[in-house]
């Protein structure tokens, strides 16, 4: 396909709809082992380990691959409608569960809700930028001939985003998170 090839809408929606695909199975994985706490030989962290984050790491090469019949301008619109998908999902996943365990802490929390917005949307815009870059690497390399090469990066670019987005989250807990203590 030439640069200037016009963009066919079915390539795009599959182009999409298939990493969300394999980002939504990863989830629904760990929303159900993280409800019944063991799977198999695995307790929830180590299933999580083995299969969910896998799972996740693996999404930008699945668009490599399904992104080959889109033109480049096709790979930026799909980049960017999963990373704006991803990164809204984040956002709003965190600021639900932060509320819930705020209004747990008998004494109030720390740190207000609504202070804690730019943490919160800045850790979304990580996963969902770690993503893109993750995705859009991965296909310009097999795009050029580079398959192996290309989802290889693609999936070592989203580990080392996840594990920017851990430590940034983990710093943004740790300091503004948690509840008042009894006075």
């Amino acid at each position: 396909m030439t640069p200037s090839s016009p963009l066919e809408p079915r390539a795009l929606a599959v182009g999409i709809a298939g990493p969300l695909g394999v980002v939504a199975l990863a989830y629904i994985l760990w929303w159900v082992s993280d409800r019944l706490l063991y799977i198999g030989p695995f307790d929830r962290a180590a299933f999580g380990w083995a299969v969910v984050m896998p799972l996740w790491w693996l999404s930008p090469a699945v668009a490599a691959l399904l992104w080959r019949r889109l033109p480049p301008r096709g790979h930026t619109i799909a980049a960017a409608a999963i990373a704006t998908s991803l990164a809204a999902f984040a956002v709003v996943l965190m600021w639900t569960t932060l509320g819930r365990e705020m209004d747990a802490c008998p004494n109030g929390p720390r740190t207000p809700l609504g202070q804690l917005a730019v943490p919160i949307v800045l850790i979304g815009l990580l996963i969902g930028g770690g993503w893109a870059v993750s995705a859009r690497t991965a296909s310009s390399m097999v795009r050029g001939g580079l398959v192996w090469r290309g989802l290889g990066a693609g999936v070592g670019l989203l580990v080392a985003a996840t594990f920017a987005v851990i430590v940034g989250a983990a710093l943004a807990l740790v300091l503004f998170t948690g509840c008042n203590r009894p006075t």
